[in-house]
């Protein structure tokens, strides 16, 4: 056993302190130290220290009984002095001087003991070094001894790594083998299956091996445990809403109306006279109402004339003739795609294609839908399964008003497309402005119940599943999408917006409505899943594949539910109309095919349709949370995850699962819809003793199929995301897709700012998503944000030290708003956990409030940059408030831009630039501005232009000062406003700018004088660059360019100017015989900057707002092009200027 002195002089491996070297200082283990501290100033040998705490070993204190001992640190045989870090105290061994930090000790030994050598070693692996600097950054990091590979004991039969640990062998297995893995905890044992739920259970034993058989289920045999009430089919149901619409309509046609609304007021008046001609009414109607808009649609159009030949193009003959046409032909297509469709662009650019045409025979479409949607199965009811709830028709019987035709006007995209008839939302709007001509044509039609025929036409284009061309030779990958005129689509927005409040879904179903339905799924099957494995339970879980389920919903189905939750019999009669008799046609290849009609399904494209499909799949949905069984947290309970037709069940057993399925089935059975068996795929987990199995079970079956199990090293894609068992959520490789996305925009025939563009408008947004619900880590994303600003500044030509708040500050602040996706995705995951905390769904709210959300929440929140003060409340929802509002953590772009204004050299004056729209206008890439100038013009604002001060910054001896003259520092102030090398450039642009005001003036009707000469009290001549005179009034105004030093450079001289002529006012009257002289000082950036004082030296000329506002944007783009000229003049052939 060492001896007490030995100990003495020993350091505590266990405990770091902070020291001159160390960067940041890491906690103590403050007990311990007392501990040791107590026994080595006692007179206690270490024998007791050692029979006190087993745990501490003899190699854990670094005692060297071999060493002799002087002082506080050991020297060797050479006389060597070594220095153990990290450590507590710094004594010196031969003076016994104390020290607070090793730099201290090191200066001492230089001065007292320079000849004897001094080493610093780590406490937990030995590493010697003389620099004391060098040990203690290598402290921290240190992991101890690390043992040679052919020691360690744990060896892996898959891949023969070695470990050290049973523990590390385990977690490699698990993330790298996890089908062993599972294997290996299969065979230790599984843990006895709990028995919790089974009360619930409506299916027996006998019901699912009767099941597995393959015989039909008799009714009798179905729901034999809890028997669900029999219904027979419900009965037409009307609520009065017809009447209530009648006497309307009664007051709406004895108002007076306009001449457009005439014909709509007759047909509603026919059809209260009950005349038999309302029907042929209601098309005249709306034929003549819509004439206008169609007159707005073909105005401007030419026809071409029928001798209009077109001249075959001559293709070049020689091979580089051929490559320069390609090669022009793809920029000046990149090019025109960029200005009229950039979202088409993005997609040829990032994806490789820009539009997938189908190139299956039109014989073969035609045939293939034809039997699809033409054959109407016979339709009897859907037997026990039942919605909850009933439809509430006080939303249906006020009439439509102007502001819900308004509303969905907004709602529709100006890019988005039209229907057969050609009418596009900016003919609607040019030709109804207000809306309303379709205020009373959609009245009409609500009122009377009939929709025009010729409304009813659709045209019906294919988008393709997969980008696989060998699969897209299949119909069944590609997707129809069902396009009606623009007026029935918002005619169906309005009335999907009533239906909707009046027929409340189930709230497991989270898709198409007014909630982040993606992201509550997600996170509860994420916490069912994390809640299984935690509390050992088991859970099974079923992703259903309804086969082409928009395309095969029948409408006999869609009427029979719309009944049953007892909506009004006239609107039901109002949207079973909107299907009768609805036709569409395919286009491909030039042709199109005959007309198809539309008797199963609902159309893709329609406002109304997803409504309809989830009214139709609610029974289903509902029948399952209340006789299905499921998974349970707490008192919540729950049995399917539904987003549209992406069905998710889940279940607490095998035979909960085979029990949900036969539900499924039944219910697929009555409605006509059919389960793809061989695309759904499930996974079962199990708990063991101390952990968990995945599928030890046998698969489930559907329609006598097995269906697939998803292993512990598979996954599935839901909404968006893989879904593992073993894993749960498996992270996206998001940084190979940012380099491949970065590498195809390089490699396009785009300028750089329309590269900047792509990445940042249409890429970077395709991050955000799978990034926001993976849970990325910080280090993840911040690779990924380099990986941005590298490409940005290539492209750009920027250097590689330009400041982050250039590419990051807003727009309006002078940035270029790239994304930054370290402080947008931690905002994004905030307000994402916030709403689903505040989901209308309760058993959302119970189940992600019981997994710590909160915690998570509140550590978001600091992440992003949020005050750790002031997190405000998780929960914001009650029973009656509003929605409510969910706060952002911090303005990043705001912290962006301050750090910019911060820097010393290349935030110089950027703060004149805070929100000013209108002199940072030209950075948008499309301003205007040649490449070369938008390039140069960013150099400039960030004071990064290539001049000899910028090119040798941080350089000691570099070369810094002005090439033409004898300045001390070639700078951009020194060149734009001091270089009498460009001295006549700077009059040039002095003049240009005055020249623009001057016609400006001219065109308002005031004389313009140019620098008068006047003569001061002190015999000084001064010259005003303008004076204008109209009637009795003269403005003096002086122009000056400045560069924005600091916040008060503009300001300041327009005082001086203004100061600076006062006194010549007398003389301005006899020049101008004004009785009023006001004078003006005009000063502009030499960056382009506008202060908006100048904004009344134009209000006082006459010029309107608008006028005014892009009168200062053109001066302000014309100032920073000028300057431009200057920084080129004086970097290349003065000599040329001078003789021009």
């Amino acid at each position: 056993m060492a001896s007490r002195s030995a100990l003495k002089m020993t350091s505590i491996p266990s405990m770091t302190f902070h020291n001159s070297s160390l960067e940041k200082e890491e906690e103590m283990n403050y007990d311990f130290y007392e501990q040791i501290k107590s026994l080595v100033e006692s007179d206690d040998s270490s024998d007791d220290f050692t029979e006190d705490d087993e745990d501490v070993e003899e190699s854990f204190l670094d005692i060297s009984a071999e060493e002799p001992v002087l002082g506080k640190f050991p020297i060797d045989t050479k006389g060597t002095i070594t220095v153990v870090l990290p450590s507590l105290e710094y004594i010196c061994v031969i003076c016994k001087q104390h020290m607070g930090k090793a730099s201290e000790l090191v200066a001492h030994f230089n001065i007292k003991h320079r000849d004897i050598p001094l080493v610093f070693k780590c406490a937990k692996c030995d590493k010697t070094n003389s620099n004391h600097r060098s040990i203690a950054c290598h402290a921290p990091k240190c992991g101890g001894i690390k043992l040679t590979e052919e020691s360690l004991p744990m060896v892996c039969e898959c891949c023969q790594a070695r470990f050290a640990t049973l523990s590390g062998l385990s977690q490699h297995k698990r993330h790298a083998h996890p089908v062993t893995r599972n294997e290996e905890r299969i065979k230790d044992g599984i843990k006895g299956t709990s028995q919790r739920g089974v009360h619930r259970s409506c299916w027996s034993l006998k019901e699912v091996e009767h099941k597995k058989t393959g015989a039909p289920m008799s009714d009798s045999l179905h729901f034999s445990s809890r028997p669900l009430e029999t219904l027979s089919p419900p009965p037409n149901v009307t609520t009065g809403t017809s009447s209530i619409l009648a006497q309307a309509a009664e007051r709406l046609t004895n108002e007076n109306s306009g001449t457009l609304e005439k014909p709509a007021m007759e047909a509603i008046k026919a059809w209260l006279n009950g005349e038999g001609q309302h029907d042929a009414l209601v098309e005249t109607a709306t034929a003549l109402m819509l004439c206008p808009m169609r007159l707005v649609k073909n105005k401007g159009k030419r026809s071409k004339p029928e001798n209009d030949i077109i001249k075959p193009r001559i293709l070049p003959t020689r091979s580089w003739m051929k490559k320069r046409a390609e090669k022009r032909g793809s920029f000046m297509k990149h090019q025109k795609l960029f200005f009229k469709n950039r979202s088409l662009l993005a997609s040829l650019v990032l994806d490789g294609t820009e539009r997938h045409e189908c190139r299956i025979p039109n014989a073969d479409v035609y045939r293939f839908y034809c039997e699809k949607w033409e054959k109407v199965l016979p339709f009897n009811g859907l037997g026990q399964f039942k919605s909850s709830g009933v439809a509430n028709n006080e939303y249906f019987e006020p009439l439509i008003s102007v502001e819900e035709v308004q509303t969905a006007i907004r709602a529709i995209k100006p890019t988005s497309a039209a229907g057969p008839d050609g009418l596009t939302r900016a003919a609607i709007c040019a030709a109804d402005p207000e809306g309303r001509t379709l205020t009373a044509l959609f009245n009409a039609w609500m009122i009377t119940g009939i929709i025009p025929k010729e409304l009813k036409k659709n045209r019906t284009i294919l988008i393709p599943k997969v980008m696989d061309d060998e699969k897209l030779k299949e119909l069944g990958n590609w997707r129809p999408i069902t396009i009606g005129s623009m007026i029935l689509r918002l005619f169906s927005r309005i009335m999907t917006a009533r239906l909707a409040r009046a027929c409340p879904l189930n709230p497991r179903q989270r898709g198409f409505i007014a909630a982040s339905g993606c992201s509550e799924n997600l996170k509860v099957l994420q916490d069912l899943m994390r809640h299984a494995k935690k509390l050992h339970r088991p859970l099974a879980v079923m992703f259903i594949d309804i086969a082409k389920a928009f395309d095969s919903v029948s409408h006999a189905h869609i009427l029979w539910v719309l009944r049953h939750k007892k909506v009004d019999e006239h609107v039901v009669g109002i949207i079973q109309n909107a299907y009768d008799r609805c036709t569409t046609s395919f286009k491909s290849n030039g042709e199109s095919t005959r007309e198809i009609s539309i008797r199963v399904g609902v159309k893709q494209g329609d406002p109304m349709s997803p409504l309809l499909f989830n009214l139709a799949m609610d029974p289903l949905i509902c029948t399952l949370e209340s006789h299905g069984v499921g998974y349970s947290i707490d008192t919540d309970h729950v049995t399917a995850l539904a987003f549209a037709d992406d069905l998710v069940l889940v279940s607490e057993s095998w035979v909960g699962m085979a029990a949900n399925l036969a539900i499924l089935e039944s219910f697929c059975g009555l409605s006509g819809l059919e389960v793809q068996a061989r695309k759904c795929q499930g996974f079962m987990i199990s708990p063991t003793k101390d952990s968990y199995t995945v599928n030890n079970c046998d698969p489930w079956t559907i329609k006598n199929k097995d269906v697939h199990m998803i292993q512990p090293d598979e996954s599935t894609k839901y909404l968006g995301l893989k879904i593992g068992p073993w894993t749960g959520t498996i992270q996206p490789d998001l940084h190979c897709q940012l380099k491949t996305w970065i590498s195809k925009i390089d490699e396009a025939p785009l300028k750089p700012t329309q590269k900047v563009e792509l990445l940042n408008a249409y890429a970077l947004p395709r991050l955000l998503y799978p990034a926001d619900h993976s849970d990325c880590k910080q280090s993840t994303l911040r690779g990924l944000d380099q990986e941005i600003r590298k490409a940005v500044k290539g492209w750009l030509h920027l250097p590689a030290s330009t400041c982050d708040g250039l590419l990051y500050a807003r727009a309006r602040d002078g940035g270029l708003a790239i994304l930054k996706l370290e402080k947008t995705i931690p905002s994004v995951q905030v307000r994402r956990l916030q709403r689903i905390a505040n989901s209308s769904d309760a058993i959302t709210r119970n189940i992600v409030s019981s997994q710590g959300m909160e915690e998570e929440y509140r550590n978001l929140w600091v992440r992003a940059g949020g005050d750790s003060d002031a997190i405000p409340t998780f929960v914001l929802r009650d029973s009656v408030s509003k929605e409510p509002v969910y706060p952002r953590p911090c303005d990043w772009r705001e912290h962006e831009f301050q750090r910019w204004c911060e820097k010393p050299v290349q935030g110089r004056g950027i703060v004149n630039f805070a929100h000013d729209r209108i002199s940072n206008a030209w950075l948008r890439p499309w301003c205007g501005f040649k490449q070369c100038f938008f390039i140069a013009a960013l150099q400039l604002r960030a004071n990064i232009y290539p001049t000899r001060e910028s090119l040798n910054r941080g350089r000691d001896g570099a070369l810094r000062s002005c090439r033409k003259c004898s300045a001390r520092l070639e700078s951009l102030s020194h060149i734009l406003g001091q270089c009498p090398a460009v001295q006549k450039a700077r009059i040039a642009r002095h003049n240009k700018i005055s020249n623009i005001l001057a016609d400006e003036a001219a065109r308002l009707g005031w004389s313009v004088y140019k620098e008068p000469r006047f003569i001061s009290e002190t015999g000084e001549m001064r010259k005003p660059d303008l004076v204008f005179a109209k009637d009795e009034e003269a403005v003096v105004i002086d122009v000056t360019v400045r560069f924005e030093l600091s916040k008060n450079t503009l300001s300041d001289a327009a005082s001086h100017k203004v100061s600076y002529y006062t006194p010549l006012g007398d003389q301005v009257k006899v020049l101008t015989k004004a009785s009023k002289v006001t004078f003006f000082g005009f000063p502009v950036g030499a960056r382009g900057k506008w202060p908006l004082e100048n904004n009344e030296v134009l209000t006082s000329l006459g010029l309107t707002k608008p006028r005014t506002t892009s009168l200062a944007k053109m001066i302000s783009r014309r100032t920073l092009l000028f300057s431009l000229d200057i920084l080129r003049m004086f970097c290349g052939n003065y000599a040329v200027y001078e003789q021009s």
